[in-house]
């Protein structure tokens, strides 16, 4: 299976996010805080994966659904 496009909207810290993969073979995703390269920044990267792992595999770690969706929306797509 290839991933070819990954759109998100209002799932977990996103508002919205259309991330086209055909524009590139591979990708690392990093962040840090500006004061300690150990630290996460809270960006979303995992987030992300979150997402794929989703609508891939139908799996999520939350206790509902609920927990998925973006705090005061009332819908989430992947």
């Amino acid at each position: 299976m290839e991933l070819l496009r990954l759109i998100i909207e209002n799932f977990l810290g996103y508002r919205s996010a259309d991330i086209d993969c055909t524009l590139f073979n591979s990708v690392l995703i990093i962040a840090q805080g500006t004061t300690d390269a150990r630290e996460s920044n809270g960006a979303g990267k995992s987030s992300l994966f979150k997402a794929i792992e989703y609508v891939l595999f139908g799996q999520h770690e939350a206790k509902t659904l609920d927990e998925l969706v973006r705090w005061g929306t009332d819908l989430a797509k992947v």
